[in-house]
């Protein structure tokens, strides 16, 4: 049997090669250094403003066109791929990865880091959806739960890694070896994975639409850059709102476009499979729980210790170590019970609401060991939810229409991830500024503290004042608390709807919607 006859079997025919194995781990070499490029130059911006003259704006850009271009690349990534075939696409965009991230650590301007960046996030928008697409044809059942569950993890872990590996590069090298590494992990992942990637070939009858394809990048990115410039200003900023407003307009377009188009970037009955549908929002909200998540503990750990962002890397670790805890453990429930997505995502959305509650429990008193044991669970419960999330969704897809299918999943979880930061993160920064008491400070110092929580320490901090020390951090776990709480509600509200709504396991075969597709 020829390779290529492997790689057109339905999931319920195959059986896992070695040789996909290697290709998952060559996978995820690459994806934790994509995860890790989200966090990791967020250490070298001081750097970055001396040696390239960065200004304020430049340093936003450095960060956000990374994410905006993957975010617009995601769903015609998926679409093209399953038109010209996954594997080219993949080994494709590894490549241009590692050359985009030469070009950033040997930038020579603010503008052509900008510039680069943007071709990183484009490689990554690509990798991203093709990568996850190729595990529906390599892996079947429970391996294909164990395959996604480790491709998540892969993700995740590059993010705490970010200030970690960052902190300790500026500390020995200049500021571009945050990108020389990347070159390393991209070389072998290039290498194993032309390697042991099955051929694929392009299938004609796949339509590429470019006007969905430029209506949804261009909606999603002013979507998301809205969401993230809300989360930093306010919601009522004219930047935000006009923002919000063209990226709402530019996707009801887009959703028009779905309807009439002769041939859609991909069509509105896919939403009519249950399990594709309850699997796209379960993983909408996993990531939602993941992002803010993220978003919070450090800001937490900022406020109260004073840690740089090498301490912060730390105190992430539990959240990825209850990730990675929660794989094996999912794969044996997975293989002892017969209805696997209902019973492990419920449980997951349970044990974060677990996480949520004894977070938003935290007082001046909790010992370290306390931020260990919530963050732990909320990891734990996103191991359980997002990645079987995104395998129940997976699983009703056709082999030649996954990477339309992954994409659309990827764009959902990101969107959501970045709308529930943006929600959260206004409702925390709202409570930590209605229990501040700045009177007698200079208006700039008042300002800066009530600007943002780790703003407000470091001008307690030097300004040795122990009072407004102790206003700041006690307004911010009051609004620590609220987000928490929130979170916690909603966690387990999702883990009672999984239980009644979800539909049982699909198997391995394609339902009848999905087989429209």
């Amino acid at each position: 049997m020829s390779t290529h006859d492997v790689v057109e079997q339905r999931p319920s025919e195959q059986k896992t090669s070695t040789r996909a194995w290697v290709a998952l781990a060559s996978m995820a070499v690459l994806l934790i250094s994509i995860g890790l490029d989200l966090t990791v130059l967020n250490v070298a911006l001081p750097n970055l403003a001396v040696d390239l003259r960065a200004t304020s704006s430049d340093l936003q850009w450095f960060v956000n066109a990374y994410a905006l271009v993957m975010a617009a690349s995601l769903l015609p990534a998926g679409r093209l791929g399953d038109r010209f075939g996954p594997r080219l696409l993949i080994v494709g965009s590894a490549f241009v990865f590692g050359l985009a991230s030469a070009a950033c650590a040997w930038a020579p301007d603010a503008t052509w880091l900008i510039l680069a960046r943007g071709l990183m996030g484009a490689a990554a928008g690509f990798y991203m959806p093709l990568s996850m697409s190729m595990l529906t044809r390599m892996f079947s059942g429970s391996d294909r739960s164990r395959a996604i569950s480790l491709w998540t993890v892969a993700v995740a872990l590059g993010i705490p890694i970010g200030p970690l590996l960052g902190g300790w590069l500026l500390d020995h090298f200049w500021w571009g070896a945050v990108f020389v590494i990347n070159i390393p992990l991209t070389l072998i992942a290039v290498v194993g994975l032309a390697a042991s990637l099955p051929s694929t070939r392009p299938d004609p009858t796949v339509s590429v639409d470019v006007p969905g394809a430029v209506l949804s990048s261009a909606g999603f990115v002013l979507l998301t850059y809205g969401f993230t410039q809300a989360g930093d200003t306010s919601w009522g900023d004219p930047v935000v709102l006009s923002t919000l407003g063209a990226g709402l307009l530019l996707t009801i377009a887009f959703l028009l476009w779905l309807r009439r188009g002769r041939h859609p970037l991909f069509p509105l009955s896919i939403f009519r499979s249950p399990q594709f549908l309850w699997g796209c929002v379960m993983a909408t909200l996993a990531s939602l729980v993941m992002m803010t998540t993220i978003f919070v503990v450090p800001q937490y750990v900022q406020v109260w210790t004073g840690t740089n962002a090498l301490g912060v890397g730390l105190r992430l670790l539990p959240f990825i170590g209850g990730l990675v805890f929660a794989v094996p453990v999912s794969e044996q429930i997975i293989a002892r019970t017969t209805n696997r997505y209902r019973l492990v995502v419920a449980l997951g959305f349970v044990i974060a609401a677990a996480g949520a509650f004894l977070a938003s429990r935290t007082s001046p008193d909790s010992p370290t060991s306390y931020l260990v044991v919530w963050n732990g669970l909320l990891g734990a419960g996103v191991g359980f939810a997002l990645p079987n999330s995104m395998d129940l969704a997976m699983s009703v897809m056709d082999s030649t229409e996954s990477g339309t299918g992954s994409g659309l999943v990827q764009c959902l979880r990101q969107l959501g991830g970045n709308f529930g930061v943006a929600v959260l993160g206004t409702v925390m920064v709202g409570a930590y500024r209605r229990g501040l008491t700045t009177d007698g400070l200079p208006p700039e110092a008042a300002e800066a503290v009530r600007s943002s929580p780790s703003l407000g320490a470091v001008v307690a901090t030097k300004s040795q004042i122990p009072q407004l020390l102790s206003n700041v951090q006690d307004s911010f776990l009051s609004g620590m608390e609220l987000v928490f709480t929130i979170l916690a509600v909603l966690a387990l509200v999702t883990a009672l709807v999984v239980a009644v709504r979800v539909p049982r396991d699909p198997g391995d075969h394609l339902t009848e919607a999905a087989g429209g597709f």
